[in-house]
C-alpha cells in the first residue's frame, strides 16, 4: 500500500502507471488503484499551508499497521455509500418538487419548436435519468429529463429539438443533423456544452 501526496490527483495515478516520474516503489506493482483519497484545502485563516497538512497526514497513515490501513479503507468506503445515499434522497425529494414545474416548461417548448416540423408524438414523461438530457422511443414516445430546467432557454430547445427530429430520424444520420440544423442551426455548441454539464445529471 503506497501513500502519496499530489495536487493533481489523476495525473499523479497515470504517472504511476505508466511512466518513470511515478514513485519507485509502484513501478513493481501496478496497476496502481486508488483506494483512499483525503483534501486538504488551502485555509487562509489557520495560517497553515494545505501542503504542510498533506504531509503531516500522509506521514500519520504511512505509519499505519497494514490492518489499520485497510480498516482506514473499510470505514471511508462506509462514509462514501452513506454520503451517496443521503444525495439520492435529496435528489428524489428535487424530482418530485419540481417535476410538474418542469412538465409545464417543457411541455410549452415543445408544442412552440414542433410547430417547425408538425410531427406525431404519443405520450411525454418527465424522469430523472441519469445519463440523458432526453430519448425517443420507436412508439413515438419523448422522455425528457426533469433538469432541464437548470440548462439555459437555447439548450432546452436543443434537446427538445434533437428529440423532436428523432421521431423522423432515429439515428443520427446527416439527413437527422439537417433537420436539427433547420430549427437549431448552433447545435454543434449547444452539444458541446451539454457534455460538459453532464455532472448535472
Amino acid at each position: 500500500m503506497y501513500t502519496g501526496i499530489t495536487t493533481d490527483l489523476k495525473r499523479r495515478i497515470q504517472e504511476h502507471n505508466k511512466s518513470e516520474l511515478g514513485a519507485k516503489y509502484t513501478r513493481a506493482k501496478r496497476p496502481v488503484r486508488l483506494v483512499y483519497i483525503k483534501e486538504f484545502p488551502e485555509n487562509n485563516v489557520s495560517g497553515i499551508s494545505a501542503r504542510s497538512e498533506a504531509s503531516k497526514e500522509e506521514v500519520r497513515i504511512k505509519n499505519l499497521t497494514r490492518s489499520e490501513k485497510i480498516e482506514l479503507i473499510k470505514n471511508a468506503r462506509k462514509e462514501h455509500l452513506a454520503k451517496l445515499r443521503i444525495k439520492k434522497k435529496a435528489g428524489r425529494v428535487e424530482y418530485l418538487n419540481d417535476k410538474e414545474n418542469a412538465r409545464a416548461v417543457i411541455m410549452l417548448d415543445l408544442e412552440r419548436m414542433n410547430r417547425h416540423y408538425n410531427f406525431k408524438y404519443n405520450r411525454v414523461a418527465i424522469r430523472d435519468t441519469k445519463t440523458r438530457w432526453g430519448s425517443c422511443s420507436k412508439a413515438g414516445n419523448l422522455n425528457f429529463n426533469y433538469n432541464l430546467l437548470k440548462l439555459s432557454k437555447e439548450e432546452r430547445e436543443y434537446v427538445i429539438v434533437h428529440e423532436l427530429c428523432h421521431l423522423e430520424e432515429m439515428n443520427h444520420s446527416k439527413n437527422f443533423w439537417g433537420l436539427v440544423a433547420r430549427v437549431v442551426p448552433d447545435y454543434k455548441q449547444y452539444r458541446s456544452q451539454l457534455k460538459s454539464k453532464g455532472s448535472m445529471l
